[in-house]
């Protein structure tokens, strides 16, 4: 598999924050099993820069995402202790709802 058929996670920084993007935007953001782990490092990242002060957590394209559901999906194994948002829009099943209950604060599209 290749990225175009596992989706691949951004990281952006632009202190103090950073913005996490999952982008699997030919597959509704699907989460594949490689996603999870790339969520994981970025959110490693994130917490161990002391220059970060937040992050913002979304997706690319129109939909946060279309599932599938993984239990501990990211397998952090430790809390971040610096405020994470989750940005969510259209399609938002299982482990979009799971990733957005997760975080600190949710936002939903201003578009409405």
């Amino acid at each position: 598999m290749g990225p175009a058929d596992t989706g691949r996670v951004t990281m952006d920084i632009d202190c103090p924050t950073c913005t996490i993007t999952v982008d699997n935007t030919t597959k509704k953001n699907a989460y594949t099993p490689a996603v999870p782990d790339q969520v994981a490092e970025f959110m490693t990242t994130f917490e161990d820069n002391d220059d970060l002060w937040a992050a913002n957590f979304c997706s690319g394209g129109e939909h946060t995402t279309a599932g599938p559901g993984l239990v501990d999906p990211f397998g952090l194994q430790r809390r971040c202790t610096r405020p994470v948002i989750a940005v969510a829009q259209g399609v938002t099943y299982t482990v979009g709802i799971e990733m957005a209950l997760a975080q600190d604060k949710e936002l939903g599209p201003c578009d409405r």
